[in-house]
């Protein structure tokens, strides 16, 4: 019995290789593509945000705490409310 010599290494990678690209090419072309104007339409969708509102655990907390004053010191040593009425978290930066 004659023993079946295989090819190259190389013979055999590169051939795989080409009918994988072949294959894929075939099937690219069956692929229904979009044109630029639907492309474009749906990539305006994606990067127009929609306006961020607060959410609503965020509007308790502040109306809860609108009131509050943010220290534990004695009376007189607390921050007076600016003219706004409103606390600013970081001192010295009027809202």
């Amino acid at each position: 019995m004659a023993e079946v010599k295989k090819e190259n290494w190389f013979k055999r990678t590169w051939g795989k290789t080409c009918k994988y690209f072949r294959e894929l090419r075939s099937e690219l072309k069956k692929v229904v593509w979009p044109n630029k104007k639907t492309v474009a339409k749906k990539a305006e969708e994606k990067t127009a945000k929609p306006e961020k509102k607060p959410s609503l655990p965020f509007w308790a907390c502040v109306m809860l705490c609108r009131d509050r004053k943010y220290s534990s010191a004695p009376v007189s040593t607390q921050r007076s409310l600016p003219p706004s009425g409103r606390l600013s978290p970081i001192p010295g930066l009027s809202i």
